[in-house]
């Protein structure tokens, strides 16, 4: 039987994972912040965080024009904006007179322009998730890719998406094997 060759993708599930492809799942489900955080947490690793301009638009692009979303910002005990993840907040895009409600118990959303506003975090939204994508360079059987995923992280990318798609390619580009 032949062997079919590929570079393969694999969701990161823990860890930190620097300069890697974000993929934003959208869910048009009436959920608090916190239960939006829980949701995302179970299935996918947090709420959306989004740390530049590019990210912001595949994160409303994967949103299919829905605003009013939760992302992963929230006023810390601190008073500071910080990532569901714990990271600061170095990117921001909010709303011109937004930002009216800086106490505990405010997160942010996604507004129909796609700048940001605050808003109490118990209020029902729609909401984005991410996870990681990595593309792994290393030849391998399907079977043999799918084992290595398993084994160190949750298994291999499955692609919902045409703006995950055109990602995906986009990070396939330059590779040395002839499929992905």
């Amino acid at each position: 039987m032949k062997s079919l060759f590929f570079i393969f993708l694999m969701v990161v599930g823990c860890g930190v994972a620097v300069g890697l492809t974000r993929e934003y799942i959208f869910f048009n489900y009436d959920y608090s912040w916190y239960s939006a955080q829980s949701h995302c947490r179970q299935h996918y690793r947090d709420l959306a965080t989004v740390t530049s301009n590019d990210e912001n638009e595949r994160l409303l692009q994967s949103g299919f024009g829905f605003y009013s979303s939760w992302i992963g910002l929230y006023m810390s005990s601190s008073g500071t904006w910080t990532w569901a993840d714990g990271d600061p907040s170095l990117f921001q895009k909010w709303n011109e007179g937004s930002l009216y409600f800086q106490y505990n118990n405010y997160c942010a959303y996604t507004y129909y322009n796609g700048l940001w506003l605050d808003g109490y975090c118990e209020n029902g939204k729609s909401f984005y998730c991410y996870r990681f994508l990595i593309l792994v360079k290393e030849n391998k059987t399907w079977e043999e890719a799918q084992e290595f995923c398993r084994t160190n992280y949750t298994g291999l990318a499955s692609v919902t998406s045409k703006t995950s798609l055109r990602q995906l390619n986009l990070e396939a580009v330059g590779t040395e094997t002839e499929s992905v």
